[in-house]
């Protein structure tokens, strides 16, 4: 159980539930869970990780293309 607060009415309730989003009991607003908050948070990190991926893919191919060169001049 976590408490949450609608961000529209100030409302505060338990919540017991597993989905990203709740339904204010009040004013009918979606609100995020904590959930929510952990999903963004593992697909920020999983961005990053396959950033750095990405970079040192590029830092390899650049190291090929240079020792190619190398034995071309």
């Amino acid at each position: 159980m976590v408490d949450i607060e609608c961000e529209k009415c100030g409302y505060e309730w338990d919540y017991t539930g597993e989905l990203m989003t709740t339904t204010c009991p009040r004013c009918n607003l979606k609100t995020p869970t904590p959930l929510d908050e952990e999903v963004e948070s593992n697909a920020d990190e999983s961005i990053r990780e396959r950033e750095v991926r990405a970079q040192e893919r590029t830092a390899d191919a650049l190291e090929r293309i240079a020792s190619v060169l190398e034995r071309v001049e």
